[in-house]
């Protein structure tokens, strides 16, 4: 799994790695565009971010819906409920529950909001 974001000004790629139910997540900025130099921000495991009980059935992948655009947060689903919408600070390493949908509606498809500023 990989997958391309912006925020705060840099583009971002995140890559996923592992097997048997523990995975990891890296997350990658591009320093400087010029010299095609990608620094890596973090990486996260998936017992950090969902515990270990997500890594029971070994179908733990993190599900990736997005980045903040202005800060270092990460938006997840639940790997055993994709009907949660996880956010992962990778700064102070915080896992907070955004929503969570009762009628079972996946969260995997969803549109990202992007404010429009008129002058």
């Amino acid at each position: 799994m990989c997958y391309f974001g912006e925020s705060q000004g840099q583009l971002h790629y995140m890559s996923q790695n592992g097997s048997k139910g523990k995975y990891n997540l890296s997350v990658w900025a591009l320093q400087d565009y010029d010299a095609q130099e990608w620094v890596l921000k973090g990486t996260v495991n998936n017992y950090e971010v969902f515990g270990e009980d997500s890594c029971i059935d070994g179908t733990s992948e993190f599900e990736v819906v997005d980045m903040h655009q202005d800060c270092d947060v990460v938006f997840f689903t639940c790997p055993l409920q994709r009907s949660s919408l996880v956010a992962y600070d990778m700064d102070s390493k915080e896992v907070s529950v955004i929503a969570t949908l009762d009628d079972g509606t996946d969260l995997t498809d969803t549109a990202r909001y992007v404010p429009c500023w008129f002058s």
